[in-house]
């Protein structure tokens, strides 16, 4: 199994989903079957745009995840943020 993350700091939906959904495939190489995503609730009235912009980027992955007020990953360097 391959996986890969990524964190996006971008204030706007679109270009958080953009950047996520472009370097996590970019890291992982090739497609994606799951897409485990979770969004800050800072983007609490844009929620029902998420899956709509994801599925720009990532038609044929099947996408589960949930909103959260402190949301963690990897930056650049591979370390967490």
């Amino acid at each position: 199994m391959q996986w890969s993350n990524y964190l996006s700091t971008r204030p706007s939906l679109e270009a958080a989903v953009k950047e996520v959904a472009e370097k996590s495939l970019e890291l992982l190489g090739t497609t994606a079957d799951l897409g485990l995503v979770f969004i800050s609730s800072a983007f609490t009235s844009e929620y029902p745009r998420l899956m709509p912009l994801l599925k720009e980027y990532l038609p044929e992955t099947v996408i589960v995840g949930c909103a959260g007020g402190g949301i963690v990953g990897m930056n650049d360097d591979g370390k967490p943020q």
